[in-house]
This record gives C-alpha cells, structure tokens and sequence, in this order.
C-alpha cells in the first residue's frame, strides 16, 4: 500500500468522526460544558476540518478526472477516498508527476486537519529561530513537530496509539531541499545556529559605522 493510500484509508476511518464530534460540542459536552454554547455553538476547529474534506475531497476527485480524462460522476467522501489512490497510481504511469506530488501533499494536509481537530495530533512548537541553512532572507523558521497518534478501523474504542516523531524542521523545507534534522542530528542543529549566531555578531562589529 502507498502512503498516499494509507492516509486515505486513515481518513476513511476519521471523517465519520467529525460528525458526532460537531454534535457534542454543539450540545455542551466540551471541556467548558453550558458555558462552551454561551460563547460558541461550535468548535471551530472540528466545523472547519468537516467543511473542508467535505468540499475539497470531492473537488479533488473531480480534478482528477478532468487530468486523467475520466467521466467524473458524483461520489460520497468514502467513494472519492477509494478513488484517489487509484487516480495517483494513473498519474505516477502516466508520468505526470507534479500532479502526483500535489495530490500527496493535499491528502496529508487533510490528515493532519482533521487529526487536529480531533485532538489526535499536537501542535507543531515554534517558532525556536531561522533555519542556519536558508540561503534566503528572511530564513525559514525552525519548528518541532508535534506528536501524531492513530486509531485502530477495527476497535474505534481501543486508545489511540500516540507516536512522537522528533524533529526540527524549516518552514521553507521541501522535499528537492529538505532542512530537518531528527533527533540524532540535534547537537549538530545546534552547532550550526550558534556559528550562524557568532557570524552575526561578528558582521555586526566589523561593519561600517556611522559617524
């Protein structure tokens, strides 16, 4: 299985979820109980991720037919996620590997929206400073990625399965110039901001002055 038809499958399962999540949080069962509706009948984060998949993940099923010159006909959410694996693999034949690339990155991000929503992703933590390996100004900003978990399809109940995936990464990162470091590499993350530090200061007293 690709990872493009594992996060489908992934977001098979979490979707059905947003639903009943919007309706506890609309009903007072948050964290804030009857104070919660006082201030807003919904969560936000959980409304928004379920309006999201819910007109982007046919949007990109249409897209893709229209790219691989298919009949587009409706589908429901569940359909399109089938779908989509199958349009990738056309695409990667076919050598259209920009388009690939997009739908991999849009299926992920739907992922993660959701996950987040759902309280099974942490937040990324960051801005730490610039990326000392950006060539560009302003840099990148450096964050560290938050903890992720999953759930098991077939025992919605079990705990989730939390996963910490410890690295520090650019902002400005991409996959042809990747600036992540993993945890092995963090002394030499560090190494590398107090040099980019030193040149700094060092710039700062050798240059021109002002009389």
């Amino acid at each position: 299985m690709t990872d493009l038809a594992r996060t489908c499958a992934e977001l098979a399962t979490l979707t059905p979820l947003l639903g009943p999540a919007l309706r506890r949080d609309n009903t007072g069962g948050g964290r804030l109980g009857r104070l919660e509706v006082t201030l807003s009948l919904f969560n936000t984060d959980v409304l928004y991720a379920r309006n999201r998949i819910m007109y982007e993940i046919p949007a990109a099923a249409f897209r893709c037919c229209q790219i691989l010159n298919e009949p587009w006909q409706w589908r429901t959410i569940g359909a399109c996620l089938i779908a989509l694996p199958r349009y990738a693999d056309r695409m990667e034949t076919l050598g259209l590997a920009a388009e690939h690339k997009q739908l991999t990155l849009l299926t992920r991000s739907w992922v993660l929206q959701v996950k987040r929503a759902l309280g099974l992703r942490k937040p990324d933590i960051g801005p730490l400073g610039d990326c000392p390996r950006c060539e560009t100004y302003p840099p990148g900003q450096l964050w560290m990625a938050g903890a992720e978990a999953t759930l098991d399809p077939d025992d919605l109940t079990a705990p989730p399965q939390w996963r910490h995936d410890p690295r520090v990464y650019c902002t400005l990162s991409t996959e042809d110039d990747p600036h992540v470091w993993p945890e092995p590499r963090w002394a030499q993350l560090i190494l590398l901001i107090e040099e980019q530090h030193a040149a700094r200061l060092a710039l700062a007293d050798h240059g021109p002055h002002v009389v």
